[in-house]
């Protein structure tokens, strides 16, 4: 009896043991997960730090944010200091010196104004060719386009034996001669370029080279006897906003000084519509 209560004894230790055992065992593995579910958001913090979390506490990220202070500063001088550097709107829109533009024969009926140095601006070049009116073939169309064969219309001038008045077109704007380009008496030796704004462009042509000047200031000068292959225009710096009206301007004076005088063709003269050897008063 005693044996069998032993027995029943034991049975209930190792039952309990047992028990205990597996309840420990339980417990344990329920701890297990909860630690892991507390560790990812850990890592995921980690990873937040790691690419620059912007509130992060006593992190080592904070010394990268330090060089970037940095960095922008040292950007925002070398920025400050280019810009110091460059030029102004006004200085860069012109060259800064004297420069000289050769006439060049590009066709048998066009020719191209250019620098000599041939790296320019498209504003300073200009084609220049010419045409008949067809109704009136003896009335010769000057077109002058700005920035090469390719480029804008700038002016068109009509000039030639017609019945129809010298004129220049701009744009939509047809302006007779006679207010373009005046001259006080048939014996005066400058010519006078009217600009919209009331001021003019004197041509002193009277001996070589020609000079364009605006009250005292010189604008360009030109030489008129050289070959027609080195014919040039030499533009001072306040020269270069009138550019255009420089162009225009010698074209006429050109086309007056290459027609036959009077003592040549006698009266035939009076035929052309500009008149280059009109009388006193009379339009060119």
């Amino acid at each position: 009896m005693q044996t069998l209560a032993g027995e029943v004894e034991s049975f209930k230790r190792s039952k309990l043991a047992w028990l205990f055992s597996l309840i420990t065992r339980r417990r344990r593995e329920s701890v297990k997960p909860a630690l892991s579910s507390h560790q990812i958001p850990a890592l995921l913090d980690m990873e937040d730090i790691s690419f620059g979390s912007p509130t992060p506490s006593e992190s080592p990220t904070t010394t990268d944010s330090e060089p970037s202070s940095a960095t922008s500063d040292s950007s925002s001088e070398v920025d400050s200091l280019t810009a110091c550097a460059l030029p102004t709107y006004v200085e860069a829109a012109y060259p800064s010196a004297p420069k000289t533009y050769t006439f060049t024969r590009c066709s048998p009926f066009a020719m191209l104004m250019a620098s000599e140095s041939r790296v320019e601006d498209a504003r300073f070049v200009y084609h220049i060719s010419v045409g008949v009116d067809v109704w009136m073939p003896s009335a010769v169309w000057t077109c002058v386009r700005r920035g090469g064969e390719g480029g804008a219309v700038l002016a068109q001038l009509e000039l030639g034996i017609s019945a129809e008045a010298a004129a220049v077109t701009f744009g939509e704007t047809r302006v007779p001669l006679k207010y373009l380009m005046t001259r006080k008496t048939l014996s005066s030796k400058s010519r006078f370029y009217h600009l919209n704004d009331g001021s003019t462009i004197r041509w002193t042509i009277q001996k070589h080279p020609w000079q364009a000047t605006l009250g005292s200031t010189t604008l360009a000068t030109f030489n008129p006897n050289e070959s027609m292959s080195s014919r040039k225009l030499t533009v001072h710096l306040a020269g270069f906003p009138l550019f255009d009206h420089l162009v225009v301007g010698l074209l006429i004076l050109m086309r007056e000084y290459l027609t036959p005088h009077t003592e040549l063709i006698g009266g035939a003269a009076g035929l052309f519509n500009y008149h280059p050897h009109a009388e006193p008063n009379d339009p060119l």
